[in-house]
């Protein structure tokens, strides 16, 4: 990072990396009145979200034990601790999943829309949940349309106006090598992908695989919310494909709607009259 770093230039060259998460960006500056040092900002944006979070899961689940233990994972902790724009990101899109199976279909999808302002590989999940959307017919066909359109509209606005770089040119920085994203020109083979892919394949399988359970157990039980499952995992495995880290911490939301789905399937099983109880994990 140091070589990075070593002058303005290069400075300057990482910057559509930041600006290409506008309302992040807005949410540091807007903690000025705090008078921390900015990485102190930082972590206090971290640590509400996770208290966001918490707050929503607890609302959705309406267990306070089960959102405890969803909270306590590894996974949905480290966001709290992190000077990354992920948690602020997971809570706005797990807020917006809930406003849409509280019938809230208007606020949920325009709080989708807003997550792709603080991550716009977020992008993925608004359009495979406006398709699920669709197919439940929630939604018409000049909806999601018009909805999608203005959605990649967003990402293809923040892109050109933050001058981010390609998709090959921050592959390869990210994942092959190069000193600065400016100075790479991709020339990446397609072995050279699924060599990226299966190496961090054999970190991120073991941080998926207990949510993937999770995840199997709750469809098993027709847990009321299953068919979540489809679009979340579907914006999970096309992320990455496009963008194959071995990092969690870019799943972590898909991680706690799963757990959410599971401890309303638990919630069908241990009580017999479930589904004339809508204070608990009821559509």
């Amino acid at each position: 990072m140091s070589e990075i770093l070593d002058s303005p230039t290069h400075l300057g060259q990482l910057e559509p990396l930041y600006a290409i998460k506008p309302l992040y960006v807005k949410a540091i500056e807007a903690t000025s009145f705090t008078r921390l040092p900015i990485q102190g900002r930082i972590n206090l944006i971290s640590a509400l979200s996770l208290f966001g979070i918490g707050i929503v899961v607890l609302g959705w689940t309406g267990k306070p034990g089960y959102s405890a233990l969803l909270l306590a994972t590894s996974a949905t902790v480290a966001l709290g601790r992190m000077g990354t724009p992920d948690g602020l990101s997971a809570l706005v899109v797990l807020s917006g999943l809930w406003a849409i199976n509280r019938n809230k279909l208007l606020i949920g999808v325009l709080l989708l829309l807003v997550s792709i302002w603080i991550r716009t590989d977020n992008l993925l999940l608004v359009i495979a949940a406006l398709g699920y959307l669709l197919w439940q017919k929630r939604l018409t066909i000049v909806d999601a349309a018009a909805i999608s359109a203005l959605s990649a509209g967003s990402v293809a606005f923040i892109n050109h106006f933050s001058g981010n770089y390609s998709w090959p040119v921050l592959f390869q920085f990210s994942f092959i090598g190069g000193r600065s994203p400016a100075e790479i020109d991709p020339r990446f083979s397609a072995a050279q992908y699924l060599g990226v892919a299966a190496r961090s394949a054999e970190t991120i399988i073991p941080q998926v695989a207990v949510w993937a359970l999770l995840g199997v157990v709750a469809w098993k039980w027709s847990s009321p919310y299953r068919g979540w499952l489809i679009p979340v995992w579907i914006a999970v495995v096309a992320h990455f494909v496009l963008y194959p880290s071995p990092e969690s911490r870019y799943l972590v939301w898909a991680f706690v709607v799963t757990g959410v789905i599971f401890v309303c399937a638990v919630q069908r099983q241990l009580v017999p009259d479930f589904d004339v109880q809508p204070q608990v994990c009821t559509e």
